[in-house]
């Protein structure tokens, strides 16, 4: 069964129409950023796990261990790698940009107004970051990843996969 339904606006509240669509379209732009990060942290992940599990001789080794020190700079841009989940993690190390988007989102998602000019000038420097984190990683794949492929090859191992890099 279906039937309408309306969802109106709280009669107390002070917001227009025009504030909430402004905060929806800020938010909606924000999730593309938080999906994108999410799915480099996959992405990175993944082939690091790859790495990790290489059975390869020491000739190898080296040149994998540096790859994956490249991803893991990359990492450290989204997530700090110290943190533990545990104790004082969070007031110890800075929020990198995987937290400072949840925190922006959650502020903007809690107000009742339109964005202010502060969130968006954020949101815009948060943007660039974004940007920026995808193409070092889209660097380290193309340049990095596929130099390390190559010498796996020439050795006869399994070749690393970094998937269909979409973000």
């Amino acid at each position: 069964f279906s039937q309408p339904l309306d969802v109106l606006k709280d009669p107390n509240t002070t917001v227009t129409d025009a504030d909430i669509r402004a905060s929806n379209a800020l938010l909606t732009n924000m999730q593309s950023d938080m999906n994108s990060t999410a799915d480099m942290l996959n992405t990175i992940e993944n082939v690091r796990a790859q790495i990790e599990a290489l059975n390869a001789p020491a000739d190898v080794r080296g040149p994998a261990d540096s790859v994956e020190h490249k991803f893991m700079t990359v990492e450290g841009n989204i997530v700090d790698l110290r943190m533990t989940g545990r104790g004082q993690d969070e007031v110890r190390y800075p929020v990198k940009l995987g937290g400072q988007l949840n925190y922006l989102a959650g502020g903007i998602s809690a107000s009742d107004f339109t964005p202010t000019a502060q969130q968006r000038e954020v949101d815009g420097v948060l943007a660039k970051q974004v940007k920026d984190t995808r193409a070092a990683l889209q660097a380290v794949i193309q340049n990095d990843l596929a130099k390390l492929n190559v010498l796996l090859r020439s050795k006869g191992l399994k070749t690393i996969d970094a998937g269909s890099v979409v973000f």
